[in-house]
C-alpha cells in the first residue's frame, strides 16, 4: 500500500492530514455560524452608522445637492426680493408661483438621491443573501438616515427663502418643507428597489412628480377636474405641501386688490380655504411612512422570491 512503510511514517501522516482536514471543517463550520443575521436594533445602528461614514468619505453625496438647493433659494430670493411685504395684484400672483415652484422644484430634486441608492444596491444584496441582516433593517437604517440630510436641506432653504422673501411663519414654512422632501426621498428609494438603472428610476420618478405637479391645484383647480381624474388630486403628495404653505402666506392677509382684496379670497379662488396645516401635515408624514412600508415589502419579496434580483429565478 503507498501510504504505509515499515516504520508508520505514512500512516502518521495520513492521520495529520485527516486531522487538519477536519480542523479546517471546524472552522468552516464556526466561522459559518457566526455570519448568521444580526439582531434587529443593533444591525440597524450599524447601517446607520455606515451610511454616515460613507457621507464623510464621499462629502459630494449631500453637498452637491446643498449647493444646489442653496443657489436656486438664493435665486428665488433674488428674483423675488420681499415679495412679502407687497400688497399690490402682482405679488398675489407672484406669491402663488413662487410656492408652487418651492414645492415643484425642491422636491423634484430629490431625484438625485436615486443613484447612490441604486449603486449600493449590489452591496446590500450580497449581504442579505449571506444573512448578514434582513433587508427590512436595511430600509430602516436607509429611513432614519435620511432624517438629519433632509432637516439640513429644508432647513437651508427656508432660511434663505424666509430671510429674503419675508414671507409669513418660518417655522410652518420648515415643517412643511421638511415632510415634503421626506415623503419625496421615500418615493425616490421606494423606485431605486424596483428598478436594474438608476437612469430608469430617475426617470420614473420624474414623471411622477410631474403627475403630481399637474394635479397638485395650481394649474386647474379642483373642481374643474374630469370626475374621472378627480382622485388624482388626493393621491399627489405635492396637494398637502402647496395648500399648507398657500395657507400660511394668504391667511389673515389684506391687499390693494379688487379683484382679491383678502388673503381669504385667493385661497376660495384656489378652493383651499378650509385646509387646516396640523391634518396636512400629519398626512405627509403618513405618506411617508406608507412609502418606506411599502419599501418593506419590495425587499422582503425580492430577497425572498427572487434571491435579490429584479427577474424571477430560472427553473434550472
Amino acid at each position: 500500500e503507498p501510504f504505509l512503510d515499515d516504520d508508520g511514517v505514512g500512516v502518521k501522516n495520513v492521520n495529520k492530514r485527516a486531522s487538519s482536514t477536519y480542523s479546517l471543517r471546524q472552522l468552516v463550520h464556526k466561522e459559518q455560524q457566526q455570519t448568521f443575521r444580526s439582531g434587529g436594533l443593533t444591525v440597524v445602528m450599524e447601517l446607520t452608522y455606515r451610511y454616515f461614514l460613507n457621507l464623510w468619505f464621499n462629502p459630494g453625496i449631500l453637498f452637491t445637492r446643498v449647493a444646489m438647493y442653496s443657489m436656486l433659494a438664493l435665486m428665488v430670493g433674488g428674483l423675488f426680493w420681499e415679495l412679502g411685504e407687497r400688497d399690490d395684484y402682482e405679488s398675489i400672483l407672484s406669491r402663488a408661483a413662487v410656492l408652487f415652484y418651492c414645492v415643484a422644484f425642491f422636491i423634484f430634486m430629490s431625484v438625485a438621491v436615486l443613484p447612490f441608492t441604486v449603486i449600493e444596491r449590489g452591496i446590500v444584496d450580497k449581504e442579505v443573501l449571506n444573512d448578514y441582516y434582513h433587508p427590512i433593517a436595511y430600509q430602516m437604517a436607509q429611513g432614519l438616515a435620511s432624517i438629519p440630510g433632509t432637516g439640513l436641506l429644508a432647513f437651508l432653504v427656508s432660511l434663505i427663502i424666509m430671510t429674503m422673501l419675508k414671507f409669513n411663519d418660518p417655522f410652518w414654512y420648515f415643517l412643511n418643507m421638511y415632510l415634503a422632501l421626506l415623503t419625496s426621498e421615500a418615493l425616490a428609494q421606494l423606485v431605486s428597489h424596483v428598478v436594474p438603472h438608476f437612469v430608469i428610476g430617475m426617470a420614473l420618478v420624474a414623471g411622477l412628480f410631474g403627475f403630481f405637479m399637474l394635479f397638485q391645484g395650481f394649474m386647474i383647480t379642483p373642481s374643474e377636474f374630469p370626475d374621472r381624474l378627480r382622485w388624482t388630486h388626493y393621491i399627489a403628495f405635492h396637494t398637502y405641501s402647496w395648500r399648507s404653505f398657500m395657507k400660511t402666506e394668504f391667511d389673515g392677509r389684506t391687499f390693494d386688490s379688487e379683484l382679491f382684496p383678502t388673503g381669504e379670497s385667493v385661497l376660495q379662488f384656489y378652493e383651499i380655504e378650509d385646509v387646516n396645516r396640523g391634518n396636512d401635515m400629519i398626512v405627509l408624514a403618513g405618506y411617508a411612512m406608507f412609502l418606506h412600508l411599502c419599501s418593506f415589502v419590495v425587499l422582503h419579496v425580492r430577497h425572498t422570491f427572487f434571491y435579490g434580483r429584479l427577474e424571477a429565478p430560472s427553473s434550472s
